[in-house]
């Protein structure tokens, strides 16, 4: 629940941008997906590539019969090839949050054609029916982000959040990201441990390039990358070349490393590893 707490603030923000001048620009992702969902190490949850977002302002023209997004993941209008706005997006979440609480596939065929038309026709098993030990309240919120037709769906996804909220603080209200954090580190845990070495590696290179600037030595950035600072006296120069620091070396990159969030992580365990339903 945490997880899809996150997606649908992130969703919301992303809905309510404007432009320069106020003006709403109706984002819509388009392809709200496990591969689009991420979690970093510190627990948060966040959507990801707004590769064929679109606005309303943004004219794109493709392909015709071309559907953009991931084909299990869709809403029924985008799989008829209809206009969009923001709903869509709830829908695909409510698929995300469904398959996590239920640790199943809601929409998945054979092929394509045959996967489209069930997300057309949208008939979603009860919750309570697939996974009768979560809490009965959870049913109404699931289902109304999955409903077929977008008008009885929530209107923005911050009401979705708000929803969501509510009933995680009835089941645990204590819980932070801080235990999301600590289950994901020992998920990845030699993942963890690597890129912290290559970190401190880094802080390592950069406090000795520092010094030798400090110092007023002649200092030359070069592309080498060493697990430690590297220093070599040039003797016609009297330079000295220091291994330069993998700046770009952020917990950005170890989020992203994280291929396919909650949501991936979740279905490919089996129930008695998840964290119970949060």
């Amino acid at each position: 629940l945490y997880v899809a707490i996150g997606a649908a603030k992130g969703l919301a923000y992303a809905h309510a941008r404007t432009d320069d001048l106020g003006n709403p620009l109706h984002v819509v992702h388009r392809d709200v997906s496990p591969q689009n969902l991420i979690i970093s190490y510190t627990g948060e949850a966040k959507v990801v590539d707004f590769g064929i977002a679109r606005a309303a302002n943004k004219i794109l023209k493709t392909q015709a019969d071309v559907l953009k997004g991931k084909v299990g993941y869709m809403s029924p209008e985008q799989a008829a090839g209809q206009d969009l706005d923001n709903r869509s997006d709830i829908f695909s979440l409510g698929i995300l949050i469904y398959e996590m609480l239920t640790l199943r596939r809601l929409f998945h065929a054979d092929s394509n054609v045959v996967t489209l038309r069930l997300i057309q026709e949208a008939q979603v098993p009860p919750l309570g029916r697939v996974a009768p030990e979560l809490p009965p309240n959870l049913e109404g919120v699931v289902m109304k982000a999955l409903a077929r037709d977008r008008e009885e769906r929530y209107s923005d996804a911050r009401a979705l959040q708000v929803e969501l909220t509510r009933i995680l603080h009835t089941i645990e209200p204590a819980y932070t990201n801080n235990r999301l954090s600590h289950f994901v580190r020992e998920l990845f845990e030699v993942e963890v441990k690597a890129e912290d070495e290559r970190l401190r590696a880094d802080e390592i290179a950069e406090n000795e390039w520092r010094k030798a600037e400090e110092h007023g030595q002649n200092t030359v950035w070069t592309a080498e990358t060493a697990a430690g600072p590297a220093t070599v006296a040039g003797e016609a120069t009297g330079a000295t070349t220091i291994a330069a620091p993998k700046r770009w070396l952020t917990p950005a990159i170890a989020a992203a490393a994280l291929v396919v969030a909650g949501v991936a992580v979740a279905i490919g365990l089996s129930k008695g590893d998840r964290p119970a339903l949060l």
